[in-house]
């Protein structure tokens, strides 16, 4: 969906919310297939626990931003 309303945020404060939420998804994607990976030695329930608890520290971040009308700090990174 960011994908599609992104050219509609263009030059607004939401511009970076889109791109932050469609990073957020890709980098989550990274994680399950970590987790995928690393099914072989049995470490896939840790690797899938700090992913979900990262999304969803961002996920929150990125909501509380919207809601208050401000931009996303740095939208490109893989931090807050």
């Amino acid at each position: 969906m960011a994908y599609i309303k992104r050219p509609e945020f263009a030059g607004t404060i939401y511009e970076g919310h889109m791109t932050f939420a469609i990073r957020t998804f890709w980098i989550c994607v990274l994680f399950a297939l970590c987790a995928l990976a690393l099914r072989v030695v049995g470490m896939e329930f840790i690797t899938l626990f700090i992913g979900s608890i990262w999304a969803v520290v961002r996920v929150v971040v990125a909501l509380t931003r919207a809601i208050d009308a401000k931009p996303i700090l740095n939208p490109q990174g893989w931090v807050i």
